[in-house]
């Protein structure tokens, strides 16, 4: 089930560990979740699924305790607006590599 999550939700979280992985799923934006370890650490996440693809993606944002709420929530939504219009958010514009060889350059035999 989907709930608002708040700073109250935040301070609900188990910090000691269930020994089981949980996912609390939010509401704002819808796809906006926080997963928490088996040993307690939680971890914001966005879920979708992506523009040409059958099964849903998920991604982590960030710590809970380096991240601030709103700003996990500002990043869902870049995200998510990305994924509805079909960029899959697991390749980071970073992530790529571009070469740039002039025609002289691939010419050359050694």
């Amino acid at each position: 089930m989907q709930e608002r999550i708040t700073q109250r939700t935040l301070a609900r979280l188990d910090p000691e560990g269930t020994g089981k992985r949980y996912f609390v799923y939010g509401s704002n934006p819808v796809g906006f979740g926080i997963e928490v370890s088996a040993k307690g650490k939680a971890s914001y996440f966005i879920e979708t699924r992506i523009k040409g693809r059958r099964s849903a993606t998920r991604k982590k944002l960030g710590s809970v305790d380096l991240m601030s709420l709103s700003e996990a929530q500002a990043l869902a939504k870049a995200l998510l607006g990305d994924a509805a219009k079909g960029v899959d958010f697991r390749y980071a514009p970073n992530d790529v590599v571009t070469i740039s060889l002039t025609h002289r350059e691939l010419l050359v035999v050694p």
